[in-house]
C-alpha cells in the first residue's frame, strides 16, 4: 500500500508541474535556431486554440549535442532530487505518526 502511495504522490507532482509549465506565460523572446554552438536554441512560444487550451508545439529545427547532454544531465538530476525528497518526507511524516500513535498507546 506504501508504494501505491508514493506513487500517486509522485503522479500527481509531476501533473500538477506540468500543468503548471503549460500555464506559465508566454516568451517575450523569439528567434531561430540553426543548432551551432552551446545552448544557443529557444523554447517555441505556446499556441492556444479556440477553446482556450494550451499545447506546445514541438520544433522542427536541430538542437547541438551540448543541449542534448545538458537537458538529459538536468533532467536526471531533477528526477533524482525529488525522489530522494520525497523519500525522506515520507518517511519524516511516518515517523512522526509512529510516535505519536506510540505515545498514544502508552
Amino acid at each position: 500500500m506504501a508504494y501505491v502511495m508514493v506513487f500517486f504522490a509522485a503522479l500527481a507532482s509531476g501533473a500538477l508541474v506540468f500543468w503548471l509549465t503549460l500555464r506559465a506565460g508566454t516568451s517575450d523572446a523569439s528567434g531561430t535556431a540553426d543548432g551551432d554552438g552551446f545552448l544557443p536554441d529557444l523554447s517555441p512560444d505556446p499556441r492556444y486554440t479556440a477553446d482556450g487550451a494550451v499545447y506546445v508545439p514541438v520544433g522542427s529545427d536541430q538542437r547541438s549535442w551540448q543541449t542534448r547532454t545538458v537537458g538529459i544531465l538536468g533532467l536526471l538530476i531533477a528526477i533524482t532530487l525529488a525522489a530522494a525528497l520525497l523519500a525522506f518526507s515520507l518517511y519524516q511524516v511516518g515517523s512522526v505518526l509512529a510516535k505519536l500513535l506510540n505515545k498514544a498507546a502508552s
